[in-house]
């Protein structure tokens, strides 16, 4: 049993037996009732049969206790894979109005999947969900959970490849030749941040890091990378369409494989893959070149503020007597505000190192 608390009104929203619900298990043993009643709440709950006891949350299995007068232990006695047991599940279902899903049903299934929910880039818990939710809106009785995952990990799968499939027929000879020209440079052994060497080509593995430090290098480098990126005419309308969450799935592949196994993949794999990474790799090379010039501006103002500090400082240590002249010249300012100090006190006014006007 799953130890989750169930407050009283989830109890009574979702475990709480009606008259002619309990009608159906006149004539049952204590284990028996009490597992029919478990099955018939818990497909309410969740459009299906639980698979074992451990799927029940315990406050809902003692709720249901209650009710029935049985004991929570009598369901360790229930046979989950019996005769008895698939009985109990089809007259539940037949009480539910659900029937047994049908080819026709199957196959309506697939083409909505297809159509509305695979081209969104779902993950696989999320296909379960909704697909979960068509079949109860239809009154379906869902497959069991491996036949359900099965069949979703494999319609995944087909429609992952058959759009990637789609996206390489759409690229060029000449983008295909440049991608292949992208593959051969460079090796999975070079370091992560080592640049191409003077006078190669930049490879699928340059394109990949992230910028060095600082400074003009850097700058230059990173657009080195774009303009190879743009060399080789991707086709903007077909990648620009793609969703974004198979976009980044995509992506996230093709970062994190080694260069020799993206080299192994199927032509049409490969093309796709890389062909993705590119057409999103050039905006971030780009943010990457935005940070650094105003990382470099920045360290221009900082130096160049230093250095006017600097300058103040030096000036003002080569006054001699500093402290007394400006004494004096406050002395001066405070007791005739109204003057002006280099006429009051010109001798002053020279030794602060300014020279007395003609």
């Amino acid at each position: 049993m799953v130890e989750r608390h169930c407050n009283e009104e989830e109890l009574e929203a979702h475990w709480l037996l009606t008259d002619e619900e309990r009608a159906l298990m006149a004539g049952r043993t204590g284990h028996g009732r009490l597992g029919f009643a478990v099955m018939l709440k818990f497909h309410q709950c969740h459009g299906r049969f639980p698979v074992a006891l451990h799927e029940l949350p315990a406050d809902a299995l003692r709720y249901l206790s209650e009710q029935i007068g049985t004991s929570p232990q009598d369901l360790g006695h229930y046979d989950w894979e019996g005769r008895t047991t698939k009985r109990q599940r089809s007259e539940i279902l037949s009480f539910l109005g659900i029937r047994r899903i049908t080819a026709g049903d199957r196959r309506a299934l697939l083409t909505w999947m297809r159509a509305e929910v695979l081209p969104l880039g779902p993950s696989v818990e999320q296909l379960l969900e909704r697909v979960g939710d068509w079949l109860r809106e239809r009154r379906i009785e869902p497959p069991g959970v491996t036949r359900l995952d099965r069949l979703i990990r494999s319609e995944l799968h087909a429609f992952e490849q058959a759009l990637l499939a789609r996206i390489a027929d759409q690229l060029s000879e000449k983008t295909r030749s440049a991608i292949d020209l992208l593959l051969a440079a460079g090796n999975d052994e070079q370091p992560d941040t080592a640049p191409p060497p003077a006078g190669e080509a930049i490879g699928f593995v340059h394109l990949r890091m992230d910028p060095g430090r600082t400074g003009l290098d850097s700058v230059f480098q990173e657009l080195g990378k774009l303009t190879r990126i743009r060399q080789m005419e991707l086709p903007a309308q077909a990648l620009s369409a793609l969703s974004a969450k198979w976009s980044q799935k995509f992506r996230l592949r093709t970062g994190a494989v080694t260069l020799w196994d993206l080299r192994r993949h199927p032509s049409a794999v490969r093309y796709a893959l890389v062909a993705v990474f590119c057409w999103h790799r050039q905006q971030t090379i780009l943010d990457g070149v935005t940070d650094l010039l105003i990382q470099i501006v920045h360290k221009i103002v900082t130096k160049a503020e230093n250095r006017v500090e600097q300058e103040l400082l030096e000036d003002f240590r080569r006054v001699r007597g500093k402290d007394r002249v400006l004494f004096q010249l406050a002395e001066a300012a405070v007791s005739q505000p109204d003057g002006v100090i280099m006429r009051l006190h010109p001798a002053r006014w020279a030794q602060a190192g300014r020279r007395r006007p003609a």
